[in-house]
């Protein structure tokens, strides 16, 4: 997101106008450059000789301009530890939600992942059942209790072999540095505008059925545990079941 190309498009309610998204406050842009080669360099050495080159983290790549770009959020998990060393990190909910609710056109041509929605104890999606009991555990663990659903944030998440896992064994480990959020709205599927976005958390403050000029989507799944991810067009998808899948759009987004 170059400073050239980020003033937004979006005029209503935005005290943002006229300035770009890291004046704005959110801080998030794109790694390349000589910054990109190194993290990109070292995940590669990491995938060899502590991942044996599973197939499922192979798919970290840069694209013509020289940008980061990842598969799944397997492989987002994994880079966290060498952004740290670089004093990086993934974006909070609260700085996709300024973003998003400011400047929702310029997160467009990409897709963004933020993290994951678990909404039941059991999923009948079976890659993923093994890890649902493990995360619900987790959130309990860590929040005292659990009101379903919930956003998982991929920051402050870790990589963990898992053995039940029929993603290549591994599966998520949460901190206390992970967001985790409850909100019914995740159920509500349905049309909102950007100034409808509560900012700090990433999700619209409620939905409608019909669609209105310059609305976004939120797309909900069904039980179990989904991908959430802010997709080309600026809306809020929670609804792919697969956490492995190779997509090239997505790119890696970080903040200082």
């Amino acid at each position: 997101m170059s400073k050239d190309n980020s003033t937004t498009t979006y005029e209503s309610g935005n005290p943002y106008k006229d300035v770009t998204i890291e004046e704005a406050g959110s801080g998030i842009f794109q790694i390349s450059g000589d910054l990109g080669e190194g993290i990109f360099k070292n995940y590669q050495e990491k995938l060899k000789n502590d991942y044996n080159n599973s197939p499922l983290l192979q798919y970290l790549f840069k694209d013509s301009r020289g940008r980061l770009r990842n598969a799944n959020p397997f492989i987002k998990v994994l880079l966290e530890s060498f952004l740290e060393q670089k004093g990086l990190a993934f974006p909070r909910f609260m700085n996709l939600g300024v973003a998003l609710k400011y400047f929702p056109r310029e997160l467009g041509s990409f897709t963004i992942d933020i993290g994951f929605v678990l909404r039941s104890n059991i999923d009948f999606y079976k890659p993923n059942n093994t890890i649902v009991e493990d995360l619900t555990d987790q959130v309990k663990t860590l929040r005292g209790n659990l009101e379903f659903p919930v956003l998982i944030s991929l920051r402050g998440t870790k990589l963990q072999s898992y053995p039940g896992s029929r993603y290549d064994s591994l599966s998520f480990r949460l901190t206390e540095e992970t967001e985790i959020i409850s909100s019914l709205v995740l159920n509500q599927e349905g049309y909102f505008s950007p100034d409808e976005l509560d900012e700090n958390i990433c999700l619209p403050k409620t939905t409608r059925q019909e669609r209105r000029p310059g609305d976004l989507e939120l797309i909900v799944g069904q039980s179990g545990l989904c991908r959430a991810y802010i997709n080309v067009f600026g809306d809020i998808d929670t609804e792919t079941k697969d956490l492995g899948i190779t997509d090239y759009s997505p790119v890696l987004v970080v903040k200082k």
